[in-house]
């Protein structure tokens, strides 16, 4: 297996030339790069990988949630405009059944489960990661949907000063700063950014009556603006030479006016999240092929949320919630023969509380989790074939303080996949995979009656299939992937006529589709890529009005076209999104609008600073999200990068 991971030349001999005196022939060394336990080789999975680099969005005024919306597989929920709350489906899954990490540590939280994508700015991300189907052992756990792996900056090789500045329509601003350097054999890594808008574009007010156009009227978004704050620190030392440390602390301050459905001038609901995590890394090699990671991460987040109105819920709340998380990670790889083994032991303790000021409550739960996962990665004798094989074993207790009621499970996931190289042009890749989504606490438990609680409730589960194919040439990438999940056992939230809500698991799907991801280099300065998801579902429940039915809030038909044209030193992308079909709803009364949505952007860079000019929605369409919320028409950023 080392064929994947690491060249050795152990010597290179250089011959004395011209008018050398000495006959000493001289001799340079190259040691393998040294291979921590956590690592993920993107290029060697056998499921659908996509890595996208900070090169694609250092100059955006954007979050994650932007960046992800044109990959294939790939639906963003938001809404509303920059920063707003947005969630990630992936192959017609829920939000609540990809997990998203931050540098390999899960962030979907027990309680509720979703993550909110708009939180993580982009000066402190170094690249995203998509897993759609299997997510591979060293993430730990398996999500129904795959996994988004975010991985913050680093110091790569040269010292760094870097100044960002940006601003653009609604009152768009973003300035983001980073320092990296070493000093006493410590590598550093400093960001620091600030992003804001006020969000007030034009909508159209459907005035609540969303089949009656009549009564439609133009006017200004309310309530909809956002700031947020964030920064990370980031230290690596080499301890000697087989143990490194490292230490990872991310902060982030968000706040959120919550613009609701009647756009209605006097509400004042806000949402403000407080984000501190730290982690902390040893990695151990012990010899060529064999290393060994041991990791701790604390984090917490606190959520305040004020409706004194009671204009976006049920009524009139102020509350506050608190996660804490901690936990600990052990892994290992072994390189054996044509054998690469990876085992995972990660326990992990996340603890809930929920202050109720209204009412004058406090409500705790808490989950602890320890996985057991074990991964081996065969590569033929040939190096045409690697074949892997993966298992988990999870251990899940949830608690809830108001009752004491303890609630324990074993399950167990399985996955397999192979990926064969004809020759360096095609390949081909295959996987079958077992995945759960563990029912959230406030399913379990219930939430401050609004929510009624289900103690009976088992995991979803899914059988994931996929098979793909790689087409590789000089100048071109093609690849295309076919898919399929069965799901039994999904959770459906039902409410009945006092508003109240309970989870039963009462639904079974299937969904399945085709993607399709090309890029053609047409000449030095000139390129085209398009990216296009196809998928259908069925829900496959008992119920009179939905089976037979598709899922609600899935599109049917997605594409992304870009064609880029290099002139001197200016970059100029035109850019075309479409999305069409699907519903609102499972009943599949209400048909979701198609998007069409042209961007233009010209970007001018040199080695040291660079200047880009963007405008979204070019023809100003009325965009409208799963949601019903209105989306910005047309609008600009203009950002600048400097590095000193």
């Amino acid at each position: 297996m080392n064929k994947l991971f690491a060249l050795i030349f152990l010597l290179i001999t250089i011959p004395s030339i011209g008018l050398a005196q000495s006959n000493t022939i001289p001799t340079v060394i190259v040691t393998a790069p040294r291979i921590s336990a956590d690592s993920i080789d993107t290029d060697f999975q056998t499921s659908s990988v996509t890595v996208i680099s900070k090169d694609e969005f250092d100059t955006k005024v954007a979050t994650v949630a932007d960046i992800l919306k044109k990959e294939t597989g790939i639906q963003i929920r938001q809404s509303g405009g920059l920063g707003s709350f947005s969630t990630v489906n992936i192959r017609g899954s829920s939000s609540r059944q990809v997990n998203v990490y931050l540098d390999g540590v899960l962030l979907n939280g027990a309680f509720g489960g979703s993550v909110d994508l708009s939180q993580f700015a982009l000066g402190n991300v170094e690249s995203i990661e998509i897993y759609r189907g299997n997510a591979p052992v060293q993430l730990g756990f398996s999500g129904i949907g795959g996994a988004i792996n975010i991985k913050t900056r680093k110091l790569q090789g040269e010292p760094l000063k870097q100044l960002t500045l940006g601003v653009g329509s609604f009152e768009s601003k973003k300035l983001a700063v980073s320092v990296a350097d070493s000093y006493l054999g410590n590598e550093f890594f400093v960001s620091a950014e600030y992003l804001a808008a006020d969000n007030d574009f034009d909508i159209v007010n459907q005035n609540g009556t969303f089949d009656n156009p009549r009564d439609d009227f133009v006017e200004k978004r309310n309530n909809a603006d956002f700031n947020h704050t964030s920064g990370l620190f980031s230290i690596n030392r080499s301890i000697n030479e087989f143990v490194n440390a490292k230490l990872i602390t991310q902060f982030f301050d968000k706040e959120d006016k919550l613009a609701n459905s009647l756009n209605t001038e006097d509400n004042r609901a806000k949402l403000e999240t407080v984000f501190l995590s730290t982690q902390v890394k040893l990695d151990y090699f012990y010899q060529p092929g064999v290393s060994y990671g041991f990791k701790l991460f604390s984090s917490e987040k606190t959520e305040f949320f004020q409706d004194d109105g009671d204009l976006t819920g049920l009524e009139a709340n102020k509350e506050e919630g608190t996660t804490l998380t901690y936990g600990s990670v052990l892994q290992s790889s072994f390189s054996l023969d044509s054998h690469l083994l990876n085992l995972n032991l990660e326990s992990k303790v996340e603890k809930y509380s929920l202050i109720d000021f209204k009412l004058s409550n406090t409500f705790k739960y808490k989950r602890t989790q320890n996985i057991l996962g074990l991964q081996d990665e065969w590569l033929s004798p040939d190096g045409k074939w690697v074949v892997s094989i993966s298992g988990r074993l999870f251990y899940i207790v949830d608690k809830s303080e108001q009752g004491n009621v303890d609630k324990s499970d074993w399950e167990t996931n399985l996955s397999a996949g192979a990926l064969y190289t004809i020759n360096d042009t095609v390949q081909l890749r295959a996987n079958i995979s077992s995945a759960i989504r563990t029912p959230q606490l406030f399913e379990l438990y219930g939430d401050r009656g609004y929510f009624k609680g289900n103690a009976d409730l088992v995991p979803e589960n899914a059988i994931n299939y996929d098979a793909g194919l790689l087409f590789t040439t000089q100048n071109s990438k093609t690849s295309a992937s076919i898919f399929y999940r069965s799901l039994t056992d999904a959770i459906v939230n039902v409410f009945g006529s006092q508003g109240t809500g309970k989870a039963f698991n009462i639904a079974k799907a299937k969904v399945m589709g085709l993607e399709l991801d090309t890029f053609y280099k047409i000449n030095g300065v000139w390129s085209v890529s398009t990216k296009s998801t196809l998928q259908d579902s069925e829900n496959l429940s008992k119920g009179p009005d939905t089976n037979g039915n598709s899922l609600a809030g899935l599109y049917t038909l997605s594409n992304f076209a870009m064609t880029s044209v290099l002139l001197r030193s200016t970059t100029y992308t035109l850019e075309y999104r479409h999305q069409s079909g699907g519903f609102y709803d499972a009943s599949n009364d209400a048909v979701i609008p198609d998007q069409n949505v042209v961007n233009l952007s010209a970007k001018w860079q040199n080695k040291s600073s660079s200047l880009e000019l963007r405008i979204d929605n070019f023809s100003d369409k009325l965009i409208e999200d799963f949601n019903r919320f209105s989306m910005p028409g047309r609008h600009f950023f203009i950002v600048y990068k400097q590095n000193f």
